[in-house]
């Protein structure tokens, strides 16, 4: 799964063919994928698509959104999972690493004050389970 975007995010399978877009605003500066992401939308689907562990709480990305908040997707439904409010809006490159140490996924951004690192939540995919695809 590859995501970019601009003014949405666009993902991508490995063959680079688009299969949705999620609108987040205006100047999207950053975003990366849940760090347990194994998800590759696409014909390889199978009935647990939720990823590698077929968890779909991992199907995940992180967008900075022009409006100081986070905006949350799921990566194969394509729609908002959630959203968390931080103080300034990202302004630089977006990126989420994992503790193992703790089992806690934190985000980190850039923003015009400097550094935000951001404890991500535990966050339920309110989607079902992904249908393999024909």
């Amino acid at each position: 799964m590859r995501a970019a975007g601009t003014d949405s995010t666009y993902y991508l399978d490995e063959g680079l063919r688009l299969w949705g877009t999620s609108a987040v605003g205006s100047a999207t500066p950053g975003m990366d994928m849940n760090y347990n992401h194994n998800f590759e939308p696409g014909p390889s689907c199978a009935v647990n698509c939720g990823g590698g562990s077929g968890n779909i709480n991992e199907r995940m990305v992180f967008t900075a959104s022009p409006d100081t908040s986070i905006r949350v997707f799921d990566t194969f439904f394509f729609n908002q999972q959630k959203k968390i409010a931080i103080r300034d809006p990202i302004i630089g490159p977006l990126r989420v690493a994992f503790d193992a140490t703790s089992g806690q996924q934190y985000l980190f951004g850039i923003t015009t004050r400097g550094l935000v690192v951001v404890s991500l939540p535990t966050i339920t995919n309110i989607n079902p389970q992904a249908p393999p695809r024909r």
